[in-house]
């Protein structure tokens, strides 16, 4: 039997500046890992991503899953934007073991 002490390992990210009125721009933000990546396939990880105060993101932020990234999308041409700010956003991971 071996026995890992694992870490789940979150992904660098750093700030990004979006303008309305522009093309639609995408940013990627790799997935959390587990350390010792041989632990990883023991472990099933599951995300949750809310604006940094726990409340649901803008529906002018869209998102996709996909191997082991998410790749974000901002777009809006809405001259009337009501959303202009700062937006601090929080993926959060949580580790739960393959056999439960």
């Amino acid at each position: 039997m071996t026995a890992y002490v694992c870490q789940l390992v979150a992904p660098s990210i750093s700030t990004l500046n979006f303008w309305i009125f522009k093309p639609a721009s995408t940013f990627i933000v790799n997935h959390f890992t587990i350390s010792p990546s041989v632990a990883e396939s023991q472990f099933t990880i599951t995300y949750t991503i809310t604006k940094s105060d726990d409340s649901i993101i803008p529906t002018w932020l869209t998102f996709v899953d996909s191997s082991g990234v998410f790749t974000f999308t901002v777009a809006t041409n809405d001259c009337d934007f009501p959303d202009v700010g700062t937006y601090n956003l929080k993926i959060t991971a949580t580790a739960t073991l393959a056999d439960g």
